[in-house]
C-alpha cells in the first residue's frame, strides 16, 4: 500500500476534481503490474496497472488500490469493478472509501457480491491526508480553498508604503512555487495585481503553472499585467463593468466571466468546479482573504511567518470579520508547524 500510495502522489496537481489513486497488482507474491490515475478523463489507477496483462495473469492474484474503486457509469471512464471482475482478481485491498455519493461502499459491495475477499481500511489515514481536496470537493462542489500569506511576527503582510517583497525567505518562496504547481487554480484580486504586478507562476522550481483566476469587479486592472500574458488567465467581474475593456481582454484570449458581486464568490467557485478546478491557492490581501472568510469559503489557511516587525502602521494580513468579542471569533485548528530556514510555516484548517 505504501506503494500504491508513493505512486498515487505522482498525480498531484494533474487530476483536477478527480482523487489521487494508486494501484498494486500482485500474484504469488510477485508485483506483476502498477498504475496511478495521471490525469483528470484518462484510465483509472487499476486499469493502468492491468494494461497488457492477460486474465490468465491477473487471475487470483490480489490488487492493492488507495481509493475503493468506482463502479457508476456515468462518467467518460468505464466502472473499475467490472474490469477487476472480468480479470478474476482474488482479494481487493482498499485504503479508503470513496465519498462520492455514487460509489462510496457500492464499489466494495458489488466485489464481495461477485464472491472477491474485500479488505478495508490500510493506511486510510495516508489516503485521506493525499486526498484533501477530493474529499472536500466532491461533497460540496466547490474546489478546496487555500489561502497562503507571507507576514511578519505582528501579522502585517505589507509596510505602510505597500512594500511587502520580500517578507518571507528565498525557501519559502520555493515552498509556494512548488505549492502553486499543486493546486489546479491561484486566484488573487484586482487589488493585489494592480499594486504588485505578479506573475503566479512556478519558476522558482520545476513544476506545473495553475491556472490565474483574478478577481477584478471593477475591470480596472491593465490588460499588460504580467498575470495577463497568456490564456490560461480567468477575470471574474461584475455584470456592469466596462464592455470595452471586457473586449480587450478577450482578444488576448483571455476569459472574462461577469457575475453579480452582491452574491460574492460562492457561484464563481462553484463554476469553476463545474469546470474541473477541485482547488485554488489564494494570494491577496487581507480584505479579499477577510470576504471569503466571511462567505465561509476556506478550508485551510498557510502562514510564512518571518522574524520582523512592521508595527501598527503596516498592513494587517486580515480585513474586518464582523466580529465584536471574543465568544464570537472564528475559531480554527492549527494542523502543523515547522521551520523553514529562519521562518515558520504555519497550517491551519478552518
Amino acid at each position: 500500500m505504501e506503494k500504491a500510495l508513493a505512486l498515487a502522489r505522482k498525480g498531484i496537481g494533474l487530476t483536477g476534481v478527480n482523487p489521487l489513486v494508486g494501484a498494486i497488482l500482485v500474484k504469488n507474491g510477485r508485483l506483476i503490474g502498477k498504475g496511478y490515475h495521471i490525469k483528470a478523463k484518462l484510465d483509472h489507477a487499476e486499469i493502468v496497472a492491468m494494461k497488457g496483462l492477460s486474465r490468465a495473469q491477473t487471475k487470483g492474484s490480489t490488487f492493492y488500490v488507495t481509493l475503493e474503486p468506482c463502479c457508476h457509469t456515468d462518467k467518460v471512464t468505464p466502472p473499475c469493478t467490472e474490469k477487476l471482475l472480468d480479470a478474476g482478481i482474488k482479494k481487493v485491498v482498499v485504503a479508503m472509501k470513496d465519498p462520492n455519493k455514487k460509489v462510496n461502499g457500492k464499489g466494495m459491495k458489488i466485489l464481495r457480491a461477485a464472491g472477491i475477499e474485500v479488505e478495508m481500511g490500510l493506511m486510510a489515514r495516508e489516503s485521506e491526508d493525499l486526498n484533501e481536496f477530493y474529499i472536500y470537493s466532491i461533497g460540496s462542489s466547490l474546489p478546496f480553498l487555500t489561502i497562503k500569506h507571507a507576514m511578519s511576527l505582528d501579522g502585517k503582510i505589507a509596510a505602510r508604503d505597500g512594500s511587502s517583497s520580500w517578507i518571507s525567505n528565498p525557501e519559502a518562496r520555493k515552498m509556494v512555487h512548488k505549492m502553486r504547481s499543486t493546486y489546479d487554480a491561484v486566484m488573487t484580486s484586482g487589488v493585489t495585481v494592480a499594486k504588485d504586478n505578479p506573475q503566479l507562476t512556478v519558476r522558482l522550481v520545476r513544476g506545473r503553472n495553475p491556472r490565474r483566476i483574478v478577481v477584478d469587479w471593477g475591470l480596472d486592472t491593465d490588460v499588460n499585467a504580467k498575470v495577463y500574458q497568456d490564456s490560461d488567465a480567468i477575470i471574474v467581474t461584475s455584470l456592469e463593468s466596462d464592455k470595452k475593456k471586457g473586449k480587450a481582454f478577450a482578444a488576448k484570449g483571455i476569459q472574462v466571466r461577469r457575475y453579480d458581486k452582491k452574491r460574492g464568490l460562492r457561484p464563481v467557485l462553484k463554476d469553476l468546479y463545474a469546470g474541473g478546478i477541485g482547488s485554488v491557492l489564494v494570494e491577496a490581501g487581507g480584505r479579499f482573504a477577510a470576504s471569503l472568510l466571511r462567505d465561509k469559503l476556506v478550508n485551510k489557511y498557510i502562514y510564512f511567518i518571518a522574524p520582523i516587525y512592521l508595527g501598527a502602521d503596516g498592513i494587517g494580513s486580515m480585513g474586518e470579520l464582523g466580529i465584536g468579542n471574543i465568544k464570537s471569533a472564528l475559531r480554527a485548528r492549527i494542523e502543523t508547524i515547522r521551520k523553514v530556514d529562519d521562518n515558520l510555516m504555519v497550517e491551519v484548517l478552518l
